[in-house]
C-alpha cells in the first residue's frame, strides 16, 4: 500500500471487533470501528473509508440495512465496497446482499488469512474500477472537446478484430451443439523418475466459420462476456468422459481441468461429484486447476468451494502462479495441493538470473507449504535440467509433448519410456 487505506470495521461483539481491528491495523490499514449500524453510518460519513467490513446480522440496524442506506446516497458512499461477516448457511441474507452489490462474504469465526487476502483483493479491484472510470471520463471529455471543434471523425466500420469478438460472443451455444469444441491432453512429467503422472485438459475451438481459434483469444472474451457457464459445464463432463476412455485403455493417469471464477461461486463441488458418479470415477482421477485471480476475486466463496473439493478427495492446483496476486497470505488461506509456475518465468530461466531466482524462491516456498510444483511451458532440455537442479517436482510443455487429441495421447503414453 502506498498509503494507509481507511477501513471501517462494524461488529456488535466487542471481542470479535477488537481482533478484527488488531489484525487489520497490523497489516497496515487505518481502521475505524463501530459497534452498531447507527454508529457505522456516522463513522462512514466522517472518515469516508475505502472499504467497510460489517457483521450482516446486527440487531436494530443490520449490516444489510447499513448497505441499503448507503446505496441511496448521492456521493461516493453509494459505491462503497462491503465485506460481510455471516453465519454459516445464511443464504437469504447473502442473496439480499448480492442484490445490493456486495460480493464478499466470510463465515464467522473469521480466518484472518482469508480476511486479509479478501481485503487486499477488494481494495485492488476498487482502485482498478476507479482508474477505468477516470480514464473513461477523460476520454469523454476529449470527445466533447473534439465535437466542439467540429473535428469529430465519422464512426469507422467495425474492424475485423471487433467482428471476430462479436462472432465469438454470439456463437458459443451453436459451437457446443455442433461439436466444434474439443479437449486436448498435455502430459505432465515427474522429474525424479521421468514418469508421466497426469495430464491437463486444454480447451480447443475449431470454428466452422473461422477455423481454429486461439484459446488466448476466445477464453478471455467468454469470461468478460459472462458466457463461461455452459462451456465450463461441457469441459467438466468431457473431462470425465475422457478419463473414462483412458481407463478403458488401461491408463490411470489423473486429468486436470480448469475452473473459472464463476464456477467457484456456484454449486461447483456438487457438479463435479455428480460428473464423477455418472462416469463411475474415483476422486483421484481428476484434478481442478484455478488461477490466482479467480480465487482472489471472491475469497470467501472460493475458499468454501476449494474446501468442498478437497473434502471429496479431489486435488486442487493453482495455475499461472506469479502472474496475479502472489501473496503468502493467499497461499496459506486456500486449500491447495499443487502450485504451477507460470511459463513466463520458465522462458528466461537459463539466461535471466532474476527469473531463475524467482523460480528458485517459488519452489522453496511451495516445499515449505507442502505443495507439489509443476513448471509450465518447458520447451528446452536446458530448462528441464535447470528445473531438476532447483528441485522442481514436475514439468509440462512442448519439450514433453504438445496438447494431443485423446487417441494421440493414448498412443503417446503407451510409447513413453522413462
Amino acid at each position: 500500500m502506498s498509503q494507509r487505506e481507511v477501513i471501517v470495521c462494524v461488529e456488535d461483539e466487542a471481542a470479535i471487533r477488537l481482533d478484527l481491528v488488531e489484525e487489520l491495523s497490523d497489516a497496515g490499514y487505518q481502521v475505524h470501528e463501530a459497534g452498531d449500524g447507527d454508529e457505522a453510518l456516522a463513522v462512514i460519513e466522517r472518515v469516508r473509508p475505502a472499504l467497510v467490513i460489517c457483521d450482516i446480522n446486527m440487531p436494530h440496524l443490520s449490516g444489510l440495512d447499513v448497505l441499503e442506506r448507503l446505496r441511496g446516497c448521492e456521493d461516493e458512499r453509494a459505491e462503497l465496497p462491503f465485506i460481510f461477516l455471516t453465519a454459516y448457511g445464511d443464504r437469504d441474507n447473502e442473496l439480499r446482499g448480492r442484490r445490493l452489490g456486495a460480493d464478499d462474504y466470510l463465515v464467522k469465526p473469521v480466518d484472518f488469512d482469508i480476511l486479509l487476502a479478501t481485503v487486499e483483493a477488494r481494495l485492488r479491484n476498487t482502485r482498478r474500477v476507479r482508474e477505468r472510470a477516470e480514464a473513461r471520463v477523460a476520454e469523454l471529455e476529449q470527445r466533447i472537446a473534439r465535437l466542439r471543434e467540429n473535428v469529430e471523425a465519422p464512426p469507422a466500420a467495425p474492424s475485423a478484430e471487433l467482428s471476430l469478438v462479436r462472432y465469438i460472443e454470439s456463437s458459443v451455444n451453436t459451437a457446443l451443439a455442433a461439436g466444434e469444441f474439443t479437449l486436448h491432453l498435455q502430459p505432465k512429467l515427474r522429474l525424479k523418475d521421468n514418469r508421466l503422472i497426469g495430464a491437463e485438459a486444454l480447451l480447443r475451438w475449431n470454428s466452422a466459420a473461422h477455423g481454429p481459434l486461439s484459446p488466448a483469444l476466445f477464453i478471455p472474451i467468454l469470461e468478460r462476456s459472462g458466457l463461461t457457464a455452459r462451456v465450463s459445464d461441457w469441459v467438466l463432463q468431457e473431462t470425465a468422459r475422457l478419463v473414462q476412455v483412458l481407463g478403458s485403455a488401461g491408463i490411470e493417469l489423473p486429468v486436470a481441468f480448469n475452473a473459472s471464477a464463476a464456477d467457484l461461486r456456484g454449486d461447483f463441488s456438487e457438479r463435479v461429484r455428480q460428473a464423477l458418479e455418472r462416469h463411475a470415477l474415483g476422486p483421484q482421477r481428476v484434478e481442478v486447476e484455478v488461477t490466482e485471480t479467480s480465487v482472489i476475486g471472491d475469497c470467501g466463496s472460493a475458499a468454501a468451494a476449494l474446501a468442498s473439493l478437497r473434502a471429496l478427495g479431489i486435488a486442487v492446483s493453482v495455475d499461472d502462479f506469479g502472474t496475479g496476486y502472489s501473496t503468502l497470505a493467499y497461499l496459506r488461506a486456500f486449500p491447495l495441493d499443487v502450485l504451477k509456475i507460470d511459463r513466463s518465468f520458465i522462458t528466461g530461466l537459463t539466461d535471466n538470473p532474476v527469473d531463475r531466482q524467482i523460480v528458485d524462491s517459488v519452489i522453496t516456498l511451495a516445499r515449505a507449504l507442502g505443495l507439489h510444483t509443476v513448471a509450465e511451458g518447458v520447451e528446452t532440455e536446458q530448462q528441464l535440467e535447470a528445473l531438476r537442479a532447483l528441485g522442481c517436482d514436475s514439468v509440462q510443455g512442448y519439450l514433453i509433448a504438445r496438447p494431443l487429441p485423446i487417441e494421440a495421447f493414448i498412443a503417446f503414453v503407451r510409447g513413453w519410456t522413462p
